[in-house]
């Protein structure tokens, strides 16, 4: 194995990231979907949480509202999962309402009705949908599906978007999925 390359005080891969994730390409995906909205150029949080859906294996990307997000932030890995965009969320609904969703709707939102994540039971073909940082989940969606919370050490009023889809995203592999890799690691 070649040795990277110092720069300065950093070591430096030859390679890039998306040759890097080039292996990914081949890879069978899991029957899920991740749904977030975007407010426009600028908003990074759709990015990481494209990051988060192609590192669990998730076959798409919904995103709601503008198609103007942020790409950098996804690091490369918004070349490696199927992205759906809605222009509104009376589009996304009638969507999801519709026998074209082939997904049952989560939602990962506190409210009063919310179920804590250690002792909700995650759908297998799960569309899991993640409020806006500032706005949460619209009130035309958040009654319509059952909605998950992941409890804190302190009472805050909410995680981060991309750090809560992460936490969520790996409870349901390992519930749903089991843990297991989608491929074979030979290191």
């Amino acid at each position: 194995m070649k040795r990277p390359a110092r720069a300065g005080e950093f070591w430096v891969r030859e390679e890039t990231r998306r040759q890097r994730l080039q292996a990914l390409a081949g890879l069978p995906r899991l029957p899920y979907a991740v749904a977030a909205f975007s407010l426009g150029e600028g908003d990074k949080t759709v990015g990481l949480i494209c990051r988060n859906a192609v590192a669990w294996g998730a076959e798409r990307l919904l995103v709601i509202g503008s198609p103007l997000w942020e790409r950098a932030t996804a690091c490369a890995t918004d070349a490696f999962i199927r992205i759906e965009h809605f222009p509104s969320v009376a589009d996304f609904l009638m969507w999801m309402e519709s026998g074209a969703c082939p997904y049952e709707p989560v939602i990962a939102e506190k409210t009063p009705s919310s179920i804590p994540l250690q002792a909700f039971s995650f759908p297998p073909r799960m569309l899991l949908i993640l409020g806006h940082p500032s706005f949460g989940v619209p009130n035309s969606l958040l009654w319509r599906a059952p909605q998950v919370h992941i409890e804190t050490a302190l009472p805050v009023p909410s995680l981060n978007v991309a750090v809560a889809a992460g936490i969520l995203l790996y409870h349901y592999w390992q519930q749903v999925w089991g843990g297991n890799p989608l491929y074979r690691s030979d290191g």
